[in-house]
Order: structure tokens, then sequence, then C-alpha cells
């Protein structure tokens, strides 16, 4: 695995404090997630619902998994910080800087290429995110339900609308 949890654990952060948002902690259980799902080399999201889960496709013979975060920190260029809410051009993003979240779990691998279109090398990167709450709209409060304490891999999205924390500093 070409992975480095520091080096996935620091981005992560750094995107994070620039959003005001609090440290993310290393999880291995969330990290056995993403990989038992990196290891089905498809590229889909779960159907799941526990977990927050962000995929990149990155056409390239290694995964890059600074390339992905970096990707997906740039959807808050998009975000609307007046009108709070989610929307698909920036649900990468707000998994990543919503501050109600608190632990990361990361894997890549590379993706079949024969279920490429087209069949090219491509890599994919997985990230799975908990948070310590569900929130199903925006009330502009951070969420109130508490996640389990234990998770299992059947469940991997949260909606991330009303955990953002400001944007700045």
């Amino acid at each position: 695995m070409s992975l480095n949890q520091a080096q996935v654990l620091a981005r992560i952060n750094d995107i994070r404090r620039r959003h005001g948002a609090p440290a993310l902690v290393w999880d291995d259980a969330l990290a056995r997630c993403a990989q038992d799902w990196a290891n089905r080399k498809q590229f889909v999201h779960s159907t799941d619902r526990q977990y927050g889960e962000n995929l990149a496709k990155v056409w390239s013979f290694e995964p890059d998994m600074r390339t992905a975060i970096d990707w997906w920190a740039k959807e808050m260029d998009l975000y609307d910080y007046e009108r709070p809410g989610f929307n698909n051009k920036t649900g990468h993003g707000t998994q990543i800087v919503w501050k109600n979240t608190r632990k990361i779990g990361a894997d890549d691998g590379v993706l079949d290429k024969a279920l490429n279109n087209p069949p090219d090398p491509a890599a994919h990167c997985i990230i799975e995110l908990t948070v310590d709450a569900h929130h199903t709209g925006h009330s502009g409060k951070s969420p109130e339900l508490a996640v389990p304490q234990t998770f299992h891999c059947i469940s991997r999205r949260v909606d991330v609308a009303a955990g953002l924390a400001n944007k700045g500093t």
C-alpha cells in the first residue's frame, strides 16, 4: 500500500485548520473499511449511510491521495457560506471540513482496468470519516445525535450540510 497515514492526516488537518475546524485523528477501523472498499477495485460509492465517504479517481499507475484531497478541498471555493447546505458540487469538500467530523481512515488502490471507461490505468483514493452526530437538515446548529462508538463497515455516508466550520483563518 502506498498510502502514508501521517501525510494524509497532516494534509486533511491543514485544510481543516484553515476552515477553523478541529484536527481529526486516525481510526484504524475506518481505514479497514476504506481498504475493504478499495479491494473491490470498482469506482462506485457504497450505498451505506453511517460514515462519510469520499472517492476520487486519479488517472495514474499509482494512487495519489494528495491530489485527491486537494481536489476535494478545492470544492470549498464553490461553497455558498451565505446559504449553507448540501449540494453535489461541494459534498466532498464539506465532508472534509465539517467541524463535527472527528475521525478518519483512508486507503487507496488500483482500479480494475476492465471496468474503466476508457480502460486506462487508474487508481482510486477512498477516505472514510466519522462524526460525533448525524444531521439531516440545516438548522444553523451542530448536530445533536451521537454516533455509536461501535463502527461497522456497513454504512458510510452522512449528510454534512450543517456541520461546516466557518470559512477563514
